[in-house]
């Protein structure tokens, strides 16, 4: 297997700028699932749902039901300009035996309201043998009337962190975690301005931004008709996934259905 993904899915209610309200289905899971499926490329999701799950017939590959729980539903709300993020439920965790013995080539860790512990984490670092981490599965943390912050991780996340062998997050959470503080090779993104590429405390690769922005359909509703939102997806799925990676010198550009060319950073960290 290729790759595989552990994060929940989601139902999303994005409250565009003008006011309007869409649903869609959400989670970076679902997200980079349209992208890999696009290339062609064998993976695999772990995602819990409740079963009041609305996108069963759409989800790019099925979901773990929870009987009697509920779906991770999220309010993206674009009203006043910058995002406001609120959850208005939460799907149970995802544990470790919950990944199953398949061992991947790529594992990302792409959760979205705190349902990747640290064990689980540990455990895609052991069935992976390249393990890719996103900051918001770990630094984004849910308040009591359910408004998101962003915080550090708990001292547990944050040791299995270190024994990924890439992290991505945005220069705004770098505010939360360090990238120069951490001992795998971190992929920080700064929107329109591209990213860079962190190791040993010091910058050592950059891209710019010629390339869309690799966002979920929360960012794009708030501007975008349906129509024309699935039309630019698939016409640039690749060329988003691509500079995604890119940006860290993961990616080495390659036709539609190659495989992708990832490799360890060397160190002498132990996995």
């Amino acid at each position: 297997m290729e790759f595989l993904l552990v994060g929940h899915y989601c139902h999303d209610t994005i409250i565009a700028k003008d006011g309007g309200v869409h649903l869609a289905l959400g989670g970076a899971s679902a997200h980079a699932s349209s992208v890999l499926g696009a290339l062609g490329i064998d993976f695999r999701v772990v995602a819990k749902v409740g079963d009041d799950f609305r996108y069963g017939a759409s989800a790019p590959r099925p979901p773990l039901v929870v009987p009697g729980s509920p779906t991770t539903a999220f309010v993206d709300d674009y009203s006043a300009g910058e995002r406001a993020a609120r959850v208005q439920a939460s799907a149970p965790p995802i544990e470790p035996a919950d990944l199953g013995d398949a061992p991947c080539r790529i594992g990302m860790a792409l959760g979205i309201a705190g349902e990747i512990g640290a064990e689980t984490l540990a455990r895609l670092r052991e069935l992976s043998e390249i393990a890719v981490g996103d900051e918001q599965a770990f630094v984004r943390h849910v308040e009591p009337d359910g408004h998101v912050c962003i915080g550090p991780p708990s001292p547990a996340l944050r040791s299995q962190i270190d024994r990924l062998d890439f992290f991505k997050l945005s220069h705004g959470e770098a505010r939360a975690l360090d990238p120069a503080s951490l001992r795998c090779p971190a992929i920080v993104t700064h929107g329109e301005r591209g990213c860079v590429l962190v190791q040993g405390g010091r910058e050592i690769h950059s891209a710019d931004a010629r390339a869309p922005a690799m966002a979920g359909p929360a960012e794009r509703d708030a501007e975008h008709p349906v129509p024309l939102r699935r039309y630019q997806r698939r016409r640039n799925c690749q060329h988003l996934f691509r500079h995604q990676l890119d940006c860290g010198a993961l990616w080495w550009p390659c036709r539609l259905r190659t495989r992708p060319i990832l490799q360890r950073p060397a160190s002498g960290i132990s996995r």
